[in-house]
């Protein structure tokens, strides 16, 4: 069964914001390397410090989380099922917005700097230095925070991280522990996940979480998946009214599927989706022939049903749909609003 992971648009968000960090980075880089100009007026106005080391910390960033992958997959765990990584992920994206922010700053001075120090006068020498070290002061607290990123090790950081982001914690327990089923889950997982790497001697099972992020990144991918299937099942049963109302309610119940899956596990939640993604309309059809059927109490014509069947090569579809219903399997569910049918029963065959 393919793995979903959850976190994939996750990463995509914080993906796109060290995009903009990235542009940011290189109209930097360009602006100081142009001509040479802040090379030049360091020396014009007589500044000494050694030159600044200045990474894309939006790569830096990037090649952190590969990393992180690549420990994950070497001892055998799921990196998108994870609930150290968000923690992790959630202190970078912290550190990426100082460096939004620092890089904006920069942006400005060196503008400024750009305009007083087109043309070099001695009168402006004491002016330009201080300048150059209000630039070289942002340039350093970039570098600062890139170096910080570059070195993070789960072994060695653990215990600052869990400090540094307990209040990113707290919030991730309310939403993967609505219940309060587990006190503390989420720190006790991040511990148990510490010990799994081989970092620690911890031992035990993870708490089962929902957390907020999971759920919401499956009901989007549900939703699309939902009127993909819908769409072509229109396209493809458009002369047979019966059968494509039946696979567009029985598509449509996989919304309620999920919600159930929800409460038991991600893997129930994975075997829906799978269902969902390998949708047999021709495996499908007689569970969902029936629960039209009784749900509206026996009134849709079944000789109509059997006309459609036959036209599509599926008479033994119409026997065993026969056969359940005499033998009472499907349940009166007969509670729904008007659908996109408006409640008729029967249709004008063409």
């Amino acid at each position: 069964m393919e793995k979903r992971n959850y976190m994939d648009d996750y990463l995509k968000l914080l993906t796109e914001a060290t995009s903009t960090t990235s542009d940011r980075f290189e109209k930097l880089m360009t602006m100081l390397e142009k001509d040479k100009y802040f090379a030049n007026f360091k020396a014009f106005a007589k500044v000494s410090s050694p030159t600044v080391k200045l990474n894309n910390t939006a790569i830096t960033y990037n090649n952190k989380v590969v990393e992180l992958y690549n420990l994950y997959k070497s001892k055998n765990m799921d990196f998108c099922d994870s609930d150290l990584i968000p923690v992790i992920l959630d202190y970078f994206s912290k550190l990426l917005n100082e460096i939004e922010f620092y890089l904006t700053m920069l942006n400005h001075l060196i503008i400024k700097f750009k305009k007083f120090a087109i043309t070099p006068k001695v009168l402006f020498k004491k002016y330009t230095a201080a300048h150059i070290v209000s630039i070289e002061s942002f340039l350093i607290k970039c570098a600062a925070v890139d170096k910080i990123i570059f070195d993070f090790s789960i072994e060695r950081d653990f215990a600052g991280i869990l400090d540094e982001e307990k209040d990113f914690i707290k919030e991730r327990e309310a939403f993967g522990d609505p219940e309060h089923k587990y006190p503390g889950a989420v720190f006790h997982n991040c511990n148990i996940e510490l010990g799994l790497l081989g970092y620690a001697k911890e031992q035990g099972e993870r708490y089962p979480l929902l957390t907020a992020e999971k759920k919401h990144i499956y009901s989007e991918e549900l939703w699309d998946l939902i009127d993909e299937k819908k769409e072509m099942i229109q396209k493809k049963y458009i002369n047979f009214p019966y059968v494509c109302w039946a696979l567009k309610r029985c598509v449509d119940s996989f919304d309620d599927l999920m919600a159930d899956a929800f409460e038991i596990s991600f893997t129930e939640v994975d075997a829906v989706f799978m269902r969902l993604k390998q949708f047999d309309e021709s495996a499908e059809v007689v569970d969902a022939l029936g629960n039209l059927v009784v749900c509206y109490e026996h009134r849709i014509d079944l000789k109509l049903i059997r006309h459609e069947l036959l036209s599509l090569n599926w008479l033994s579809k119409y026997d065993e749909l026969v056969q359940k219903l005499e033998a009472g399997e499907y349940e009166d569910d007969n509670e729904e609003a008007l659908d996109e049918f408006g409640m008729r029963i029967s249709f004008e065959m063409k």
